[in-house]
């Protein structure tokens, strides 16, 4: 098992996400283009500084690793709303994606901008390993994340 896989069933082990025994729908080019989509509308939801959209996007028992790791949607949106920076844009380049029935992974690599509340503008990079899950309505929604970054200074290049 290579190491995105690892890191990956581990996200979907903590989050409560397992496969079933039974026939799972196969993971197809579509699957891939809704989680290629489902992507765009989480970096277009924090363009637009729209929380709420972004948090609709996620399962309602979505886990985020992080050091005050967070579950659920309620929790989430707070975490959010509490944070204490505007990202003034938000870029992501999807590196990998795979799945298997109703369960994925999106290995994804950002680059952000944002403010502080004093006003210091911050350049932040870093990647994101998300799994996914189909729901019964057949829509793909993030259902944990991990991620690494680093912020530093706009202007210190």
């Amino acid at each position: 098992m290579n190491r995105y896989a690892l890191v990956a069933s581990l996200l979907l082990a903590a989050c409560g996400c397992a496969a079933t025994d039974g026939a799972a729908p196969s993971f197809t080019a579509e699957d891939e283009a809704a989680i290629r989509a489902l992507i765009s509308a989480w970096e277009a939801a924090w363009n637009a500084g729209d929380l709420p959209g972004v948090v609709a996007l996620v399962t309602d028992d979505y886990f985020e690793a992080r050091a005050n790791a967070v579950q659920g949607r309620d929790a989430v949106l707070s975490l959010y709303e509490g944070f204490t920076v505007t990202y003034t844009s938000v870029e992501t380049t999807v590196e990998r994606i795979e799945g298997e029935g109703g369960l994925a992974f999106a290995w994804v690599s950002f680059d952000n901008e944002l403010t502080t509340a004093e006003g210091v503008e911050r350049v932040q990079t870093g990647n994101t390993l998300w799994a996914l899950r189909r729901n019964d309505q057949g829509q793909w929604r993030f259902a944990a994340a991990g991620f690494s970054a680093t912020t530093r200074d706009a202007t210190s290049g």
